[in-house]
């Protein structure tokens, strides 16, 4: 287990038609979801004010999973809220739960199992409340007589008869069970021979109506005969308090308070149907840059007859076995420079599904590199931005000010670098980030928010590169972070990085810049430039600038680009040539020059800026550029990414 969200009052609830939707709960009527399958959680609570309630409860319609109900307090009064919309926006709902009694705060709601439209929401003996559309409008019922004038402990509802619902309690001397038939009209004690212990929560089995199950303070009870007598039946499970008890597939969850998690198999349950939905395709990560080799992940959501994934409206894989609703991923192996659009077609009797298509580029090596930000675009992609905030003299590379909780803000170089002796990476930043207690240095827990450099041979997997710092690395950058105190050019300090120390000579790898925020305090963030990779007495020259004595063709750089590249040549005799740039269909889109008089032993170099012959800017895609020097000729791809 790890944990994903911290403090009390936790509850939760996962989409079961994608499993990469849950929620949690944490006091004060905090909502948190996930679209990650738990990976990242971020706040869903807008519409939804704070509160001072200390168990936000948190309940799903078995019927409609983008619709939720919990608790919070409005204009003095305690209320409902509902989404309708996976928890994007909640709306407050009148129910009489106690108004601002202190009471109010404590609310147990339960949608029914078999119709939605029947919604319970409930504080005390006297404060029992159902809505019959849907949690619209709620009116309260009659008091179970005989129970306690107490808070709930539970509330319950039937999966045969929409009518039905169990009000629970735990006070000594009272009955602890009520049920009504009639959506509250009247209660039956069903307490029977019970010990006198609380109850918090309950199962109708959904083959037997007369099977009750509930979960007590000293473990699990079960009666056979819709309550009128009751057995304990605790199994392998410990004498201990169960608070939840949940019907998943073929399998009863009971959860205990401070013993784990059980299941039991139960045969007589039906599986559950799994629904039919489009594949999901996950973000893509770059190639392997030593092999090419990438991997496709995506999630089948459904069992489909086949399914297919295409690069580039080719199909490179057809399967017709794999887990619904498990991570699967195919192997595809790239050929840079390129761009690939990438989708998942799935395929079940007529039906046909689509995942969102999504792209990459992939670049070809660069074994340097000089990267100041001044055309106010880089050779990064990701979370960051380019641009000159108030207190820098020109373009810088920057996550958002301030920077967001419980996020990873990445800056991805997207060309592979070529690893060779003595390569280093320096860079300058400021990097004003929540500070860690003092005297701790990451990996310690104590170290909340932090930047880093990381670097991967493989596109997937990550290694440090520099040891993660926050605003304690200097004595000036913690002052101003203390002082709420803008990052500015003047704060920026130097970092050099060995990379020939961490990959082989011979060796590609990726590099990235990495913010991570943890769940609390967030501060200014994290500016970057003059990112340079080179050797130590020629950083940041490219091997393009040697001079060379051959006919040759060199990489465009950058490549992809946006707006402008670079080419760079070299013709083995004095005489005419010609430099012409064409589309994929093989038209000419613009003479760079033609029959020029080169001179031999020369690099030349000349710049395309994405313009074709009339002025006009091109659109994006593949081109194509030809170098002509007599009867010699070669051609090389590159592509424009607007």
């Amino acid at each position: 287990w790890e944990e994903k969200i911290g403090g009390d009052g936790f509850d939760c609830a996962w989409d079961k038609s994608d499993p990469n939707v849950v929620y949690g709960t944490l006091y004060s009527s905090l909502v948190r979801r996930s679209r990650s399958g738990g990976e990242a959680f971020a706040e869903a609570t807008n519409g939804l004010p704070e509160s001072d309630i200390f168990h936000t409860p948190l309940e799903m319609d078995p019927h409609n999973n983008s619709k939720l109900f919990t608790l919070s307090k409005e204009n003095d009064e305690y209320k409902v809220f509902v989404t309708t919309d996976q928890a994007d926006s909640w709306h407050s709902v009148n129910v009489d739960l106690g108004g601002s009694e202190w009471y109010a705060k404590y609310v147990k709601i339960a949608v029914s199992k078999k119709d939605s439209n029947i919604v319970w929401a409930a504080s005390t003996y006297s404060h029992i409340n159902v809505s019959t559309d849907g949690g619209q409008n709620f009116s309260i019922v009659n008091k179970p007589d005989g129970s306690p004038k107490a808070r709930l402990t539970g509330l319950a509802t039937s999966p045969r008869d929409s009518a039905m619902a169990f009000a629970l309690f735990g006070v000594s001397g009272y009955g602890k069970i009520f049920r009504t038939s009639d959506l509250g009209q009247s209660w039956q004690d069903i307490t029977a021979d019970l010990p006198d212990i609380p109850v918090h929560c309950l199962l109708v089995m959904p083959y037997d109506s007369s099977e009750i199950w509930i979960g007590t303070d000293i473990g699990l009870f079960i009666s056979y005969d819709e309550g009128q007598s009751w057995q304990i039946n605790n199994g392998s499970i410990p004498a201990v308090s169960i608070r939840r008890l949940k019907i998943v597939d073929k399998e009863i969850v009971a959860a205990t308070h401070g013993r784990g998690i059980w299941s039991v198999h139960n045969e007589l349950l039906n599986q559950q149907e799994i629904p039919m939905r489009e594949p999901v395709l996950n973000a893509l990560n770059p190639p392997n840059p030593n092999t090419q080799f990438m991997n496709i992940h995506f999630m089948p959501r459904g069992l489909y007859d086949s399914l297919q994934v295409k690069v580039n409206d080719e199909a490179i894989a057809t399967l017709t076995e794999f887990p619904a609703y498990k991570d699967t991923f195919v192997a595809y192996q790239a050929t840079p420079p390129d761009y690939l659009d990438i989708v998942v077609q799935a395929f079940s009797d007529t039906l046909v599904l689509y995942s969102e298509h999504r792209g990459i580029f992939i670049f070809e090596s660069v074994d340097s590199l000089n990267e100041n930000f001044s055309a106010g675009i880089g050779d990064f992609s990701g979370d960051f931005v380019v641009t000159q905030e108030e207190g820098f003299n020109s373009n810088t590379m920057h996550t958002e000010h301030n920077y967001q909780n419980q996020r990873n803000y990445i800056a991805l170089l997207n060309t592979p670098l070529a690893i060779r002796d003595s390569l280093r990476l320096t860079y300058k930043d400021v990097a004003l980030v929540e500070p860690g207690e003092t005297g701790y240095e990451y990996p310690a827990a104590q170290i909340w928010d932090y930047v880093t450099v990381e670097g991967s041979a493989d596109g997937e997997n990550w290694d440090i590169l520099i040891k993660p710092y926050d605003c304690n690395f200097d004595d000036d950058w913690r002052f101003y972070y203390d002082g709420a105190v803008p990052g500015d050019e003047s704060m920026f300090l130097d970092h050099e990085i060995k990379l020939d120390s961490l990959y082989a000579p011979g060796q590609f790898a990726y590099i990235r810049f990495r913010l991570y925020a943890d769940e609390y305090s967030t501060g200014w963030g994290w500016a970057i430039d003059n990112v340079r990779i080179g050797l130590p007495s020629l950083t940041a020259v490219s091997s393009n600038d040697l001079v060379v004595h051959r006919f040759e063709l060199k990489n465009n750089y950058p490549n992809p680009f946006n707006p402008s590249t670079t080419i760079a040549f070299s013709v083995d005799k004095n005489g005419p040539a010609s430099l012409l740039v064409y589309n994929y269909l093989g038209q000419v889109v613009q003479t760079i020059f033609k029959d020029k008089d080169l001179k031999a032993g020369t690099l030349h170099k000349v710049v395309w800026d994405g313009h074709n012959h009339s002025g006009r800017q091109v659109a994006s895609g593949v081109y194509f550029y030809k170098l002509t020097a007599g009867r010699k000729q070669t051609v090389k791809k590159m592509i424009l990414a607007r």
